[in-house]
């Protein structure tokens, strides 16, 4: 569990690399080398399988085993986004790392074990999607001072110690059915240097139990990314909601879902 621990606290600490390309809101156009994060939204739709003998076909996400889903998601890592929220309440994700004196963030780490999807707009592949299990931490932070680093949720805690921000901290865990989850989740708190360190002991928890044989997985689209010049993080959400709309009404027509009686 210690080399687990170790592992988490690097990859949170050094996803400053998954560095965005400018600034964008659900009005600018959005061209990002990361993924924007959304609301968990279901996942439905036929994916391709391989069998041990190599063979693929087409199933049903929510008919898929452990194994089976665990192959499919086959991209793991770390993504961060930071956004800035000004005095109206707009929120605009900035390509910046660092804080401003006076300003209000609002800082997403997502932990990931995910699969890309093609988002299509009006018939077109407009950008990408990531849909897959794992954790959030969603920071909401004031700052007091400039230059802190908000890539990295250890200068976070560290810059609240000593009153250099103030905020709220929560961790939710993504596609992931355990009671062991449910319990080791931390309330919403204050930034300290304790509640921190009660995230991080969350998430080394909720990390391992991925892979726990009693954990059942359930992907969720979680982020987006746009490909196609001009498009805006608001056609995109818009694209993905439709996807997830028409992927529930064939439900009852796919071959491979479960009938209800």
């Amino acid at each position: 569990m210690r080399t687990l621990t170790c592992l988490v606290l690097l990859l949170l600490a050094g996803s400053g690399a998954f560095a965005q390309k400018e600034k964008a809101s659900g009005v600018n156009s959005l061209q990002y080398s990361e993924f924007i994060p959304v609301e968990p939204i279901e996942f439905y739709d036929n994916v391709e399988v391989a069998d041990n003998e190599g063979n693929v076909d087409l199933k049903y996400i929510k008919s898929m085993d452990k194994r089976e889903l665990l192959e499919y998601l086959t991209n793991e890592t770390v993504l961060v986004s930071v956004a800035e929220v000004d005095p109206t309440g707009k929120m605009s994700f900035i390509p910046g790392r660092v804080s401003d004196k006076g300003m209000q963030y609002i800082v997403t780490m997502d932990y990931l074990k995910f699969a890309t999807l093609e988002v299509k707009k009006e018939g077109d592949v407009a950008g990408e999607a990531a849909a897959g299990v794992g954790f959030r931490v969603i920071l909401n932070i004031s700052s007091r001072a400039k230059d802190i680093n908000l890539s990295d949720i250890f200068s976070i805690g560290m810059a609240a110690t000593d009153k250099k921000v103030y905020g709220s901290v929560r961790v939710e865990a993504i596609g992931l059915h355990d009671p062991e989850i449910t319990s080791v989740i931390p309330l919403p708190s204050e930034i300290s240097g304790a509640s921190i360190q009660s995230v991080m002991q969350a998430i080394t928890i909720i990390k391992y139990k991925i892979y726990d044989e009693k954990t059942r997985l359930n992907p969720q689209i979680v982020g987006v990314r746009g490909t196609k010049e001009g498009v805006t993080l608001q056609e995109l959400r818009e694209a993905v909601m439709k996807y997830h709309k028409l992927g529930k009404k064939n439900v009852a027509t796919n071959k491979s879902a479960p009938r209800k009686k």
